[in-house]
């Protein structure tokens, strides 16, 4: 009877011992899981880290995310005599006139500015020029610094779809666009039809005041007096 209460509680001890180390791998292996799942959590945090789009560092670059404005035309934020005055336009010139582009965001002039800078910066070439650009903040090349053959290609392509590799005026600093006061309007090739397209634009109140800019029209009412209306 007595070996028989002794086999018993041997059994009963080597039972509980077993169900403590089964629960303490357990919690050991759980404690492992938990660190390989943090590890690899730092690893994902890491890698989106150096996954970061190029645009994202290089200095003085502003993104748009927005809708292109071209070849959207906007009229809603525009002043309405703009629309008023195109009619006018069109009807004095007697034929279909190919409006381009009319108001523009404010973050999307931003945006092409920076690019233009940027672009001219990186080839060399003379990038403060430009319509409305007093007292604005230009790109600092020492913060613009070495951009890598990435950063390069990224620039050289958002110059391309801007289409500033084709020509060398410079967007506005602050556009008139974004003020609601301009208009985009395709022009004659030929310069005699171009300069009576632009003598046509007058006489309806609108202005052609920036040198190199042909589809530019402002309302003269908005701009400053004296301004040119017939530069060519």
């Amino acid at each position: 009877m007595v070996i028989f209460f002794i086999l018993l509680i041997v059994g009963v001890y080597s039972f509980l011992f077993s169900e403590y180390r089964s629960t303490s791998v357990f919690e050991n292996e759980k404690s492992d899981i938990s660190i390989v799942e943090d590890k690899n959590t730092e690893e994902k945090d890491t890698v989106k880290k150096v996954d970061k789009k190029e645009s994202e560092v290089i200095a003085g670059f502003v993104e748009w995310t927005g809708t292109d404005p071209y070849p959207a035309l906007d009229w809603k934020n525009t002043k309405p005599e703009l629309k008023t005055a195109v009619l006018d336009f069109e009807e004095k010139w007697g034929s279909k006139l190919s409006v381009r582009q009319a108001y523009r965001p404010e973050g999307y002039v931003n945006h092409i500015r920076s690019v233009w800078e940027i672009w001219r910066y990186i080839n060399g070439k003379e990038f403060k020029s430009g319509y409305n650009c007093k007292d604005f903040n230009h790109i600092n090349p020492n913060d613009v610094g070495t951009l890598s053959k990435t950063q390069k290609d990224f620039i050289n392509k958002e110059a391309k779809r801007h289409s500033f590799t084709t020509g060398d005026t410079p967007p506005a600093c602050m556009s008139d666009h974004a003020l609601g006061i301009a208009v985009d309007i395709t022009p004659p090739i030929d310069s005699k039809e171009y300069k009576k397209w632009i003598e046509t634009a007058n006489s309806v109140g609108l202005c052609h005041n920036i040198a190199g800019d042909e589809p530019h029209l402002g309302l003269t009412k908005y701009l400053p007096e004296g301004t040119d209306c017939s530069v060519y």
